[in-house]
């Protein structure tokens, strides 16, 4: 009977343990922009305890969201990936126009940030599993509207710019 009682005991505290452990996600920061060249952008932002914020924009709306609490696991892995792959930072096809593109900035926890731009479809595979993985997050449902808040990305910071040297375009008029 005690017997009994104590393999009863430690599968409670085995269980119960189990959901307790909390990994630290290799990263403390993604930015992510993508855009379709002319009509559509989005970002995301993403912190290491799962906060993640989404803005979206057209040619007529500028909408900011948020969710405050997203699964890293998938995102901690890609992350890893990345970074063992010893990626090039760019990714740039000159013979295409109105290619879609997309700029990261991942920021580890103790280190520069790592930033990769691409524009056309010829990138390496670990990064076109974060831009699906981006892609399904910011379509997934259960994000909140944020009402007269405007939230920086980096990644967008001349994204809307073109890849040829010499051109460059505005990026469109933020609503006040």
């Amino acid at each position: 009977m005690i017997k009994v009682y104590r393999y009863v005991i430690y599968a409670i505290l085995i269980i119960g343990t189990c959901g307790c452990y909390m990994y630290k996600p290799s990263f403390t920061l993604l930015d992510y922009t993508w855009s379709s060249s002319w009509q559509y952008s989005y970002s995301l932002k993403v912190d290491d305890q799962g906060k993640a914020f989404l803005r979206k924009n057209n040619l007529k709306t500028d909408s900011f969201f948020v969710r405050t609490k997203i699964n890293l696991n998938e995102l901690n892995i890609l992350m890893k990936e990345i970074d063992k792959a010893k990626l090039d930072s760019q990714y740039i096809q000159d013979n295409i126009q109105d290619a879609p593109s997309f700029k990261v900035m991942i920021y580890p926890e103790r280190a520069l940030p790592s930033q990769y731009k691409v524009y056309g479809d010829n990138y390496p595979r670990q990064l076109k599993k974060l831009e699906d993985y981006c892609r399904m997050l910011s379509e997934k449902q259960g994000w909140l509207y944020l009402k007269d808040t405007i939230i920086d990305f980096e990644s967008r910071e001349k994204q809307f710019q073109s890849h040829v040297k010499g051109i460059h375009f505005p990026p469109p008029e933020e609503k006040q």
